[in-house]
């Protein structure tokens, strides 16, 4: 008499995949069980993406995104390389966003005379991963700003500028902004610093 095995399926595979990106394609990695195959279904497609996990159930996947949209993904692993029973699915979401938030200053006015302290403030908006932050410099040097909470549609940032170190004459502002997927934008403004001697 022969012996019959039972293999029970294994657990769905585990996505480490974040919540925004602006590459495409896009790596999406996780773990099952080792020497697994792990099929990757991108928005219902008809067609798997497939690769096998390594010796120690990590897995890559390169997968097309749709442009500046959200993507879902359901994946299952089959162990012995596709030759077991195949786990339940497992789903994730990822929002591709290769835009650049919109930055624009408030103050100080360009080419205006500034003297003494004077606040500088910047707004950035964007409609796709949201705005993760808004920095603030002149020339090189960082500004200590306030920040409205972010992750947001809109994020403003205001500092309060010592013009005194930086002696009479142009300086260039800049504001600086990334978004949740990694894009950045930058726009600067030029102000006459004109201290009373």
């Amino acid at each position: 008499h022969g012996r019959l095995l039972r293999f029970p399926a294994p657990l769905a595979p585990v996505f480490d995949v974040p919540a925004f990106t602006n590459q495409f394609p896009f790596p999406v990695s996780g773990t099952t069980e080792p020497g697994a195959r792990v099929d990757l279904f991108v928005h219902g497609a008809a067609t798997a993406v497939t690769g096998l996990s390594d010796v120690f159930g990590a897995f890559s996947l390169l997968v097309p995104l749709m442009p500046n949209a959200s993507n879902s993904f359901e994946g299952s692993a089959t162990p012995h390389a596709g030759e077991g029973l195949t786990s339940p699915p497992a789903e994730a979401m990822l929002t591709h966003d290769e835009r650049a938030p919109r930055v624009s200053f408030q103050e100080p006015r360009e080419n205006g005379f500034v003297w003494g302290t004077v606040t500088v403030q910047a707004q950035a908006t964007h409609d796709g991963s949201q705005v993760a932050s808004l920095a603030l410099r002149v020339g090189t040097q960082p500004l200590t700003a306030t920040l409205s909470p972010a992750p947001a549609l809109s994020v403003s940032a205001t500092a309060a500028w010592n013009t005194i170190p930086f002696g009479d004459g142009p300086q260039m502002l800049a504001a600086v902004a990334k978004d949740q997927a990694g894009n950045l934008a930058t726009t600067t403004r030029v102000v006459m610093v004109d201290n009373p001697p």
